[in-house]
């Protein structure tokens, strides 16, 4: 439909026993890959990636998807369409070059030119329903939380109580107010959504620290400079027991440490108009 936004997803579905990749492949591996050919103003969102697996893979820590996974896209249709964007059935062209690894013993590349010719409607059909898949697949995908205010710094936290004896410059610490995120049942498993940050083997600990949540994870050996903003991704147990995710972006801030005390020095300057923004672009 002429200026609204369509839902379209890859699926893959590897044999039993291989794996495909999260956004952040951990150890080894690659993440899948669109590269699409779009008619003129179209425009194809970021892949959104389901809550992944921790794979311990031949000694390497991989995140990644076991069996059939569907990774959706949001597809933005522009208001006004040319007729060069059309077929010769009215149709709407829309084509991607599809990129992924799996790997089980071995690890194979492999590729896929789609294509797919959908009719351009001036509107949504009375009887527009969303197929069971994709409501499937969107179930699986993190809610975004935008505003969190959420900081992260490197290497300057030292913390000796509930079991924290960290020296300075080798962990990652992340502190995001519990007020602005929604009510846990139980402390969450972390996933760092950006690559080559922390070390994958040493699962991030966290724990209740005031009126925050603190995430404190081994900061990966070979990072030199850290990226100013850091993806995180908790995944905690819901009411029914299925999985629910919440993913955020917390800001690179220097911290001052002062008798066991941290102090958030994020500088006061930064809307949390422009801040949002960052989110949406990086999310």
């Amino acid at each position: 439909i002429a200026g609204q936004a369509a839902s379209l997803a890859l699926r893959l579905l590897p044999e039993d026993g291989w794996h495909t990749y999260w956004k952040n492949p951990g150890d080894t591996g690659l993440p899948t890959r669109l590269a699409w050919q779009l008619p003129e103003k179209f425009k194809a969102g970021d892949i959104e990636w389901p809550i992944p697996e921790r794979i311990d893979y031949e000694g390497a820590i991989n995140f990644g998807y076991h069996g059939e996974t569907w990774l959706p896209v949001s597809l933005l249709v522009p208001v006004s369409i040319g007729p060069d964007a059309l077929n010769d059935k009215g149709e709407v062209v829309l084509s991607v070059t599809a990129k992924w690894l799996v790997c089980k013993d071995v690890c194979i590349p492999d590729s896929a030119d789609l294509q797919l010719a959908l009719p351009l409607l001036s509107e949504a059909p009375d009887n527009k329903t969303t197929h069971p898949l994709f409501d499937q697949a969107r179930g699986k995908i993190p809610r975004l939380i935008y505003g969190t205010d959420a900081s992260y710094s490197v290497g300057d936290y030292v913390d000796s109580e509930g079991g924290y004896v960290d020296s300075v410059g080798d962990y990652v610490d992340v502190f995001v107010a519990l007020d602005k995120l929604p009510a846990l049942q139980r402390l969450p498993q972390v996933f760092i959504g950006s690559e080559s940050i922390v070390d994958n083997f040493d699962q991030p600990r966290v724990r209740i620290d005031g009126e925050n949540l603190h995430i404190s994870a081994k900061k990966d050996h070979y990072l030199e400079v850290a990226p100013e903003l850091l993806s995180v991704l908790l995944v905690t147990a819901g009411q029914d027991d299925r999985d629910q995710a919440f993913e955020f972006v917390a800001r690179q801030t220097a911290v001052a440490v002062n008798d066991k005390r941290v102090e958030r020095m994020a500088s006061a300057a930064d809307s949390s108009a422009s801040i949002i923004l960052v989110y949406a672009i990086l999310l």
